[in-house]
């Protein structure tokens, strides 16, 4: 091995390091976005119906709907959340 292929291999070995560092970095930036926002909202996270007070519209928002109509998962949860407030009468429109 020459001293020119260690010195072809350095720029390579310092960029992996930056992009490395840079996903670790971002990493971090995330998790500690999503702390601040947990802490900051803990107390008005409801565990029940009974917890809620009446609105005037609940917002559904939306997520996957498959090719043939039908709702996804996740939006399909969502929205019989909200139909159970209407149905409680605690909404008085489903948006």
């Amino acid at each position: 091995m020459s001293t020119s292929d260690v010195d072809d291999r350095a720029p390579s070995r310092r960029i992996a390091r930056w992009c490395g560092a840079s996903v670790l970095l971002g990493a971090l930036l995330v998790l500690a976005a999503n702390l601040v926002v947990v802490s900051r909202t803990a107390d008005r996270v409801v565990r029940g119906v009974d917890e809620l007070r009446p609105a005037e519209v609940v917002i559904v928002p939306g997520s996957a709907v498959r090719p043939d109509g039908t709702l996804g998962d996740v939006v399909a949860q969502r929205l019989d959340a909200a139909v159970g407030l209407y149905r409680a009468g605690l909404v008085e429109k489903v948006l």
